[in-house]
């Protein structure tokens, strides 16, 4: 989290909301001195859009217990998503499929 010289947030809204819901009483950030209110404005969007830019290693994020992961800011749609992907749709026939295996042992 970065804040101003008057403890006033820059960047790391998320992440303040989510120490506090977890009871964090008390967190590290960094100060940033001198900036004007457009300076400030500009790290807040570069901020954010780094994180936007980022996303989530879903592999690991399935070794992590779905509790946990439920206190944090996944909602159980999202987690639902993450354990069990979507299937792509493909051309396979199981109809097609049969068809030419009794086709080929009627064959032999």
């Amino acid at each position: 989290m970065v804040v101003d010289e008057d403890n006033q947030l820059i960047a790391g809204e998320g992440r303040w909301r989510a120490l506090k819901k977890l009871g964090y009483e008390k967190v590290k950030v960094v100060r940033k001195i001198g900036f004007t209110e457009k300076q400030k404005l500009e790290y807040l969007l570069a901020s954010n859009k780094l994180v936007e830019r980022g996303g989530w290693d879903e592999e690991i994020l399935r070794t992590i217990e779905r509790d946990t992961l439920l206190v944090g800011a996944f909602d159980k749609e999202e987690l639902d998503g993450i354990f069990r992907p979507e299937t792509k749709e493909d051309d396979f026939d199981a109809d097609v499929e049969y068809a030419s295996i009794t086709k080929a042992d009627s064959a032999r």
